[in-house]
């Protein structure tokens, strides 16, 4: 092998080109070395095979996301839909209820007790039918003999 430079180690192309083994040289360890090429031969750079499957895995992966998300938004808008159709039905229940107590008040008015009460043939009572009891005065009691009012004072 010729030497492409004069003494200087500048350039010393000798340290890239391979290896002569000796002739009188005998490798021991030739399975380990073997096993060290293959561990070696592990990391290496990836193959457009690999770069693919690993390309492919990401698009699953974020495809399934997306899907995920889509799946999840349905399923909100389906319980506030639910939520939407009982809110309104709570709205009407109320606004029902709301107009039968008004209903109920106005068949409980006084006016419509006293048209009912006509309409039976009843009246107002008159001045000479009202008694006004006094009881001021202490305790009194009356009792009826015979169909007449007696008063009887309390001790």
């Amino acid at each position: 092998m010729a030497n492409y430079y004069v003494d200087s180690f500048a350039y010393d192309y000798d340290m890239f080109m391979p290896a002569k083994k000796a002739d009188n040289v005998i490798e021991i360890n030739s399975k380990r070395k073997s096993n060290k090429a293959k561990s070696k031969s592990s990391s290496r750079p990836k193959t457009a095979s690999s770069r693919f499957s690993a390309t492919t895995l990401l698009l699953v992966m974020i495809f399934g996301l997306i899907a995920g998300n889509i799946y999840l938004r349905v399923q909100v808008n389906e319980v506030a839909n639910q939520i939407d159709k009982y809110d309104t039905k709570l709205e009407r229940a109320l606004s029902e209820n709301t107009a039968l107590e008004m209903e109920i008040e106005n068949c409980v008015s006084l006016k419509n007790l006293e048209v009912s009460a006509t309409e039976l043939g009843m009246k107002k009572a008159e001045n000479y039918q009202i008694n006004y009891i006094d009881i001021l005065d202490g305790d009194k009691t009356e009792v009826a003999k015979n169909g007449i009012l007696v008063t009887a004072d309390a001790e």
